[in-house]
């Protein structure tokens, strides 16, 4: 039996589809709100190394199920790709352009909780390879407050209009 032609175009957009829609879990499908009790200085102080085993520690805690399976989103199940602090120094300063996209990103985080929780705060991405269809992952904030590190908000499409958030975030 033959099996029925596809178009290439066609291809694509089911290829298309299956990326942008998202299987992540309820952390990063819908905005957190603004976090309490902030450590600003901590937060904006930690290292690297730090702000990352926390994120992977606060990941673990969270489970997306796949097919009827629960899966942790542990460091092998969710792989972070991302982490920047995204702290600005302002007045159009040359270093707050080293890193493409920062002053956007910054600028999201203090339009949602402003300038203080940006200045604390890091940009995590993560994919969740596990998920039957690929998704492209959360874009959420992360900052340290008297409970613990904890993700908030989103930075996905932080230039773009919120039509375009709305759709493709």
């Amino acid at each position: 039996m033959r099996r029925p032609h596809v178009p290439p175009v066609l291809l694509g957009v089911i290829a298309l589809a299956a990326i942008t829609t998202s299987t992540a879990p309820e952390l990063g499908t819908a905005p957190m709100p603004c976090p309490r009790g902030v450590l600003l200085a901590e937060s904006s102080k930690a290292s690297i190394a730090d702000v990352l085993r926390a994120a992977e520690r606060q990941l673990a805690r969270e489970t997306i199920n796949s097919q009827g399976r629960i899966y942790h989103l542990t460091p092998r199940n969710a792989p972070i790709t991302l982490l920047e602090r995204i702290a600005t120094i302002g007045n159009g300063s040359p270093l707050d352009q080293r890193v493409p996209g920062l002053g956007a990103v910054h600028r999201a985080a203090v339009s949602a909780c402003g300038i203080a929780i940006a200045q604390a705060s890091w940009a995590i991405h993560y994919e969740i390879p596990i998920a039957v269809i690929a998704g492209l992952g959360p874009y959420p904030f992360f900052v340290k407050t008297r409970s613990g590190w904890r993700f908030w908000g989103s930075w996905c499409g932080a230039d773009k209009p919120r039509q375009w958030r709305n759709s493709n975030c």
